[in-house]
């Protein structure tokens, strides 16, 4: 049996984080192969305590630490959540925290790095040498559906961009510009565009991985956003205003004039309250993701930053028309519009195919 160790955002308290990793490991041990997730810990990613408030830049560690402060008690029963979570669910390697140890660490193991914005340096803090596994070992290297969250923030990095690149023996990534990116600057056939993880595993597959607990006792509205976004807000208060639903908020630096707070619940819980939601409104990515798989009807507020991630998928399943920049597009934007899923999970199941086709190709030919 031929062993994987997967790189990703494996400590990061993230719905979508945790469900893209999960989903991953998920499929490749359905595949056959022996999978492990390296225990990564970066302090810019990982959730080492529910005060853990260092970020990236200090903007965004301001804006936590006065968060952790109002929120503690919250934020701890959350952070309690996901540890959970991610024990019982994650198969993880010994803890590390740089590529010496992980170069050190290995024997003959298949390494990929994704999904996730394991490329983009702003997350990061650079280029991160553990998730473009620049390390000295002739193991087999393969991307799968990494990404760089928009390909302007490597402009910075591009020299050393490339040299790492270029060590990488399969690359595959989640977005289109991504792809188009990459080949212009080293090859014109380096690198494709596959699936997220999370998109790999079906409906019915998903429905056998979680069950559903306790849930509202009457419809509801499921509300998540990544950045904040006062259309977002605008628009879940409008559509729940006009429908007289509560809303399921998933945030807590936001709430809506008539909402339930789910900002403690965990990563499945999360899946739970998506999938038997009436509507789904969000700036999420994976939202957007799970929205498909379980043929929701959804809009999203496409985020001002990053939005290529988003707009890339719903252009792949022909669903734009469920985009929205502002509140003011629900003129002419209707929550209710049926979509003809029937067409998308056609689409879908084919882009499926060809992602499957190409990891598993990329594990079984190696260099």
């Amino acid at each position: 049996m031929k062993k994987i160790i997967i790189t990703t955002f494996q400590g990061a308290h993230n719905y979508g984080a945790f469900l893209q990793a999960f989903a991953l490991q998920t499929k490749l041990q359905n595949m056959g192969y022996s999978v492990k997730i390296l225990n990564y810990k970066k302090k810019y990613i990982s959730e080492e305590a529910p005060y853990n408030f260092i970020k990236s830049n200090i903007k965004w560690t301001i804006k936590a630490a006065i968060d952790t402060v109002l929120h503690y008690k919250s934020k701890k029963r959350r952070y309690d959540s996901f540890v959970m979570d991610i024990k019982n669910n994650l198969e993880l390697t010994e803890e590390i925290d740089n590529a010496e140890k992980f170069s050190k660490m290995l024997t003959n193991e298949i390494l990929i790095t994704g999904s996730d914005q394991v490329w983009n340096p702003l997350l990061t803090n650079g280029i991160d040498d553990v998730y473009f596994l620049n390390i000295p070992n002739n193991n087999v290297k393969i991307s799968y559906a990494a990404s760089l969250g928009n390909p302007h923030n490597i402009d910075n990095y591009l020299e050393k961009f490339k040299k790492v690149v270029k060590g990488i023996d399969k690359v595959s990534v989640r977005e289109k510009n991504s792809e188009e990116y990459i080949n212009s600057i080293i090859n014109k056939k380096f690198s494709i565009t596959v699936l997220d993880p999370t998109l790999l595993i079906t409906k019915n597959q998903w429905n056998e991985i979680f069950k559903d607990g306790d849930l509202p006792n009457e419809e509801y509205i499921f509300a998540y956003q990544v950045t904040p976004n006062d259309d977002y807000y605008k628009v879940v208060n409008k559509i729940s205003e006009e429908t007289g639903l509560k809303v399921a908020n998933f945030n807590n630096d936001i709430h809506f004039k008539n909402e339930v707070n789910c900002f403690t619940k965990g990563p499945f819980d999360f899946l739970m309250f998506l999938k038997n939601s009436k509507y789904v409104i969000t700036t999420s990515f994976h939202a957007t993701s799970f929205s498909i798989i379980f043929n929701k009807k959804f809009l999203v507020v496409t985020p001002k930053k990053n939005g290529n991630r988003i707009t890339n998928l719903l252009s792949m399943v022909n669903l734009e028309n469920r985009s929205l920049n502002s509140v003011d597009d629900l003129e002419s934007i209707n929550i209710d519009n049926n979509i003809n899923y029937n067409e998308v999970n056609e689409i879908l199941n084919m882009e499926r195919i060809k992602s499957l086709d190409w990891l598993k190709n990329s594990i079984e030919k190696g260099k």
